[in-house]
């Protein structure tokens, strides 16, 4: 056998095993959003690095958020994609821009991926997840923009995220 054709179906046994357990839906607004077979989302709630101080996002049962990356400058839509063995995981897909300050409103909105994750959290037991920031993928210049820009980076790409009361 071939050396590509081996490592295609290495890459697919990865993809079935990571996406074990997991079914894709068309959302109402035909976007597709993921939940576990049995229909619950583990991931509902506000979830910030200080719930005091930033908003953060609040993820309802259609995997969907706003995320707050910079107050009173850039809130966007997102979608949200469990896997992972365990479904511990999530990938966090920028939609589109929903309130944009000065802050944003110069960014490269319609060059943006929304097949590229700008975020991977990492669910650390029922209330708190490591979330591997990485930005916004330029599909032009094939470059991450606003990668140590919002309000919660902490001169790291991982960032401490909890389930916050409300």
């Amino acid at each position: 056998m071939k050396k590509d054709t081996i490592e295609k179906i290495l890459a697919l046994l990865f993809l079935a095993a990571a996406f074990e357990g997991c079914r894709a839906t068309a959302g109402p607004d035909a976007g597709v959003s993921s939940t576990l077979a049995n229909g619950s989302n583990e991931f509902e709630g506000r979830w910030s690095p200080n719930c005091e101080r930033f908003e953060g996002f609040k993820v309802g049962n259609n995997l969907r958020a706003n995320f707050v990356i910079n107050s009173n400058q850039i809130n966007i839509n997102i979608h949200l994609k469990i896997s992972g063995v365990e479904d511990n995981l999530i990938s966090i897909y920028f939609d589109s821009p929903s309130d944009l300050g000065r802050g944003g409103i110069n960014l490269d909105w319609a060059d943006f991926s929304k097949n590229i994750p700008i975020a991977i959290g990492e669910i650390d037991g029922k209330n708190s997840m490591r979330l591997n920031w990485s930005g916004f993928y330029n599909t032009k210049s094939f470059l991450y923009q606003w990668v140590n820009q919002p309000d919660f980076y902490e001169k790291r790409n991982v960032i401490l995220f909890h389930r916050c009361a409300s």
